[in-house]
């Protein structure tokens, strides 16, 4: 579709939104809709105008009218949604609605139902009264407005906890939070399988695959855009949020291709942060509310939004003013801007100012090889994107478990310094020293913590099963210790530092057992017996930092990460010996991430970005417990990889040095650089980029990878691509084994190449 009746240039904007999406537009996206000149402009209709009229078509025709009256200028995409009320979704769940007679109108809100979480059931009701009339409006305004104005949108409504708590009650529902905790994510599991119902059905009425959609505020996008929110947040601390909302508003938000995240009133502040540690959220709207706080200054606010690399809808009353913010808040490429523009002339001079301005980002910057950028990420010195993404140390806590050691053993002593560093609720730091640690279960590390491995070892007993360290969030199952967790809570600011020689090892004697799928008594190593024979296991963890030691006798990987950002993992020494030794694994969910100066020998891939299906695990396999403790059911971007940069890797031993792998998931947006055999190699390829390993892949879904400074002294190839690939480059390739080859390409890929 390139054209629209009331935008016939449709084609170019929509491709300047597709460049604002992906961050490549190099200026903002402009809006203005001014009324035509000599013409009696016509209102849109209000939103919810269709709750108190029966007329739908009469609705339509006044939509229409107001797009024959107005022009639609820079990227304004002629645009109107179908919509009722507020409590939109829990009418779709059932509830009752109610309304109320305003100065401004009508407002409506859903009754509360639920008395007990626990036993409530929560579903899609397709018999709704509400769906009726919705489906009702949404034919009508796709049958009038097709080809004509953009009508689609993936979520005509809120959801998240905003939904539970109207159909439980505000107070009821914080209550919950307390006395009962199982029933509220109980709830919000329905809610979102619900969710995932309805958006089914949204999308397919709307022909969003066909027409693309806008967010609630009319940004377009080609595939699914929405703008999700959670109001409930206002009422909430950070602790709580984390726990019953940012879960699941990940879940719904990953579900989007386009996402302008609604951040509303102070009280939601604190949650800025953790909702932008979603890499699917793009842009993020603040609305100050009313009264006082609509009157303050919130520069503040806007330069922490841009450092957290999101995009800002803003306003400007002149080209100087839109080149100012542009240059202030341009962190992310991504900026949306209502500007001050009566006609095309003077949306031409905004444009021009950009350009005359030096204010348009060049079309090629440093981290770019032949049309493949390797994103902001990749430009950043490590200094930098410390600076901007890791916690600062802070002095407030230090702990020494040695302190706890009398009467206790060495995990008992750990869990009680971390306890009482937690008490006074400061970022802490925990130390092991004086002695080596020997432990019978993972240190689980919480948010705000530094693990400082100091002069010593850190180590499993014999016949232990379980990591070293994991991330405190994972909540096992106890009828499934071994299986797919029972839930993993946000874990964030965390730091495993070693100093002065330290060391993390597996046991000298690992845990040995009857193999439950053959009954053959063995010792449990490699990927076969799942997630607890990692070492450093962390899931669900943002804003965090490992270094400066050495592991050895490792079980399996030696650092595993899913649903991870924000990472950077560094001045590293692996020694492992073992079947499916990797070094440094990123599984789905992976993004932002570094990765520097690894030394030593693994027995696997030094560092792997691996995005996998399920399809992989089979009744015949010999898989015994999953490798992930949150499992490979992922959705959309939740289950990509993308954003890693790899630098510094002098690594020698078996399979391949860096390997990125993917099926269904994606794996994009990765910088690998300076890839050395500086010890014995029997490798197949130094790097490798391939699909296996499951099902579902298809050309592409390795894309935009650069790859430079590649040394082979012992791989067969020194670079590898078995897969069709796009936007694949390849530089400073060596080979000096002599029956070695510097390359093996395989597939039909586009834009690969090397120099």
């Amino acid at each position: 579709m390139s054209e629209l009746e009331f935008r016939n240039d449709f084609g170019d904007v929509r491709q300047s939104w597709r460049k604002f999406w992906d961050g490549t537009l190099q200026r903002p996206i402009l809006l203005a809709e001014p009324p035509k000149k000599g013409v009696a402009p016509v209102d849109k209709p209000a939103w919810g105008a269709a709750f108190s009229r029966d007329d739908y078509e009469g609705l339509v025709d006044q939509a229409l009218r107001w797009a024959e009256t107005h022009q639609f200028l820079g990227d304004s995409v002629p645009c109107y949604l179908p919509s009722l009320i507020i409590d939109l979704m829990p009418a779709f769940l059932g509830a009752e609605i109610t309304s109320i007679k305003e100065s401004w109108g009508t407002d409506t809100h859903a009754k509360p139902s639920i008395k007990d979480l626990s036993s409530a059931e929560i579903r899609f009701r397709p018999e709704s009264i509400w769906w009726e009339k919705w489906v009702r409006l949404a034919e009508c305004i796709k049958r009038k407005c097709a080809g004509r104005l953009i009508f689609g949108t993936a979520q005509p409504y809120y959801n998240n906890l905003d939904t539970l708590a109207a159909l439980r009650g505000n107070v009821e529902l914080m209550t919950d939070f307390y006395d009962n905790p199982d029933g509220v994510h109980s709830a919000m599991k329905q809610i979102m399988t619900a969710h995932a119902d309805v958006m089914t059905e949204v999308c397919r009425i709307l022909e969003v695959e066909k027409y693309g959609s806008v967010t609630g505020h009319g940004f377009y996008a080609d595939g699914k855009a929405a703008t999700p929110q959670c109001d409930f947040g206002f009422n909430i601390g950070k602790e709580h949020f984390d726990e019953f909302a940012l879960p699941y508003l990940r879940q719904e938000i990953d579900r989007f291709d386009a996402v302008e995240y609604h951040l509303d009133g102070p009280g939601n502040i604190a949650h800025a942060e953790s909702i932008c540690g979603i890499e699917t959220v793009k842009v993020v709207q603040w609305v100050a509310g009313v009264g006082e706080s609509s009157k303050r200054d919130w520069t503040w606010l806007y330069e922490k939004l841009n450092a957290l690399g999101k995009g800002l809808w803003l306003s400007a009353d002149s080209p100087k003013t839109a080149v100012a913010l542009w240059e202030k808040y341009s962190t992310s490429g991504r900026m949306i801007l209502h500007v001050n523009a009566a006609d095309r002339d003077a949306m031409a001079r905004y444009v021009d100012a950009f350009e005359s301005s030096g204010a348009v980002r060049p079309s090629r910057r440093p981290g770019t090889s032949d049309g493949v950028d390797g994103g902001e990420l990749a430009r950043l010195s490590s200094a930098e994107f410390a600076a901007r993404h890791l916690p600062k140390r802070v002095p407030d806590c230090c702990v020494r478990a040695a302190d706890f050691l009398p009467g206790r053993t060495p995990s008992e002593a750990i869990e009680a310094a971390i306890a009482a560093a937690r008490v006074s609720g400061s970022p802490a730091t925990l130390v092991l020293d004086t002695q080596d640690w020997l432990i019978d279960r993972a240190v689980r590390l919480p948010s705000n913590t530094e693990l400082v491995i100091d002069g010593c070892t850190l180590k499993l007993a014999d016949g232990v099963h379980d990591n070293i360290i994991r991330s405190a969030g994972i909540e096992t199952d106890p009828a499934n210790p071994n299986g797919v967790c029972l839930t993993v809570k946000p874990t964030g600011n965390i730091r495993i530092t070693g100093r002065n020689n330290a060391v993390l090892e597996g046991a000298d004697n690992p845990y040995s057992a009857a193999n439950p799928k053959t009954g053959v008594v063995e010792k449990w190593l490699g990927d076969f017996f799942g997630w607890r024979t990692v070492g450093i296991q962390l899931s669900g963890v943002t804003r965090y930092e490992i270094s400066g030691f050495t592991m050895r006798k490792t079980h399996c990987w030696a650092i595993s990460q899913e649903q991870c950002s924000y990472g950077y993992l560094h001045d590293i020494v692996f020694d492992t010996n073992v079947k499916n030794g990797d070094g440094i694994d990123f599984r789905n969910g992976c993004s932002f991430c570094r990765v520097e100066n690894i030394s030593g020998t693994t027995s696997d891939d030094t560092v792997a970005c691996t995005a996998l299906n399920s399809t992989y695990i089979t009744a015949a396999s010999k898989y015994v417990y999953p490798m992930q403790p949150m499992g490979t059911t992922f959705e959309g971007a939740a289950a990509d990889i993308h954003d890693i940069v790899i630098r510094n890797i002098r690594t020698g031993g078996q399979h391949h040095g860096v390997i990125c792998l993917a099926t269904s998931p994606k794996v994009y947006n990765i910088t690998i650089e300076n890839v050395v055999e500086d010890a014995a190699s029997s490798r197949e390829a130094c790097v490798k980029i391939y699909t296996g390993y499951g099902t579902g892949y298809t050309k592409g879904n390795l894309r935009n990878i650069t790859v430079s400074n590649v040394l082979s002294r012992g791989s067969r190839y020194a670079v590898m691509v078995k897969a069709d690939v796009k936007d694949v480059r390849f530089s400073n390739i060596k080979q000096t084994r002599p029956d070695g080859a510097a390359h093996l390409f395989e597939g039909e890929s586009e834009n690969l190449g090397i120099t």
